[in-house]
Formats: structure tokens, sequence, C-alpha cells
């Protein structure tokens, strides 16, 4: 009897607080327009399954129930790494689409979540003026963009 007690509060944890259980907030039902089923079909179309995938807020959900590819920062990530490391995720995360936004690209977790592949709306992030070298589009619609990253040289 005492073992199904996790069972129990489980759902109602997640009932009362998905994003904390989650690591992120969580929809019950998400219905997908064609542009996101459009980049979904890209993503399918040019990544490996095991790719790492960093996508906006926006597309997380898609990514991970449609595609075969990983992200760095997902749900159930706060329980899979360390307190520190799932902190460390967030704050990279965090400011590489705030740089993203100001039109600046930071490449530190690009290279450490061995990042191949940008996804983002186009309406909400859109794209720097200057794109680095080693950011290829290989996708476009009018809502969505996917870039492939080239292998970044190491840092010293």
């Amino acid at each position: 009897p005492a073992l199904t007690i996790p069972h129990t509060v489980h759902p109602l944890a997640l009932a009362l607080n998905s994003e904390r259980v989650y690591g992120k907030s969580a929809n019950s039902v998400q219905r997908y327009t064609r542009a996101t089923l459009e980049v979904v079909d890209s993503i399918n179309t040019n990544a490996h399954p095991g790719d790492v995938l960093l996508a906006d807020e926006t597309l997380l959900e898609p990514v991970l129930a449609l595609t075969k590819c990983r992200v760095p920062l997902g749900y159930f990530s706060n329980f899979l790494v360390s307190h520190e490391d799932f902190a460390t995720r967030q704050r990279a995360e965090a400011a590489f689409w705030k740089a993203w936004k100001q039109g600046e690209v930071v490449s530190a977790i690009l290279r450490e979540a061995n990042v191949r592949y940008i996804v983002f709306d186009k309406r909400l992030e859109g794209i720097p003026s200057a794109l680095p070298a080693n950011l290829i589009e290989v996708f476009s619609n009018s809502e969505y963009a996917l870039l492939r990253v080239k292998k970044l040289p190491s840092v010293p």
C-alpha cells in the first residue's frame, strides 16, 4: 500500500502545478497549424534521430512530440539532471533567446549542449540581422525557420 502513494500523489501534483512537475508549463491539448507541421516535417527530413535541437517555447511541444530530436531543456529536465545543472542550462537557454531577440547569437549553449539545429517562431523572435557563418538556414516558411549549426570550434 505504501508504494502506491507516489502514483496517487503525482496526478494531483501535476494538476495543481504542471510547471513545477515538468520544469516547463504543459498544455493539455495542442493544435498545430500547417506552418508548424511544415517545420516539423523539415526537422524530420534534415535532422537525424538524437540530434540536439534548440527550440523556442512555442515549438518545444511539437518538437518533442513529433520528432526524434532531443532538446537541452525539456519536460522533466529538472528531475533528470542535478539542480545545479538544470539551473545552468536554464540560464544558458534564457541568455541565448534574450540575446537572439536583440539580434545577437550567443554560441556558448550551442557548443556546450552540442546543438545541431535551432528552430524558432520568426514572428516572435525574428532573425538576427547578421547570422554567423556557422548558422545555415535549411527551412523557412511564413512563421518558422530552421537553422543548422555547423560544428563550432572548441574554445581553449
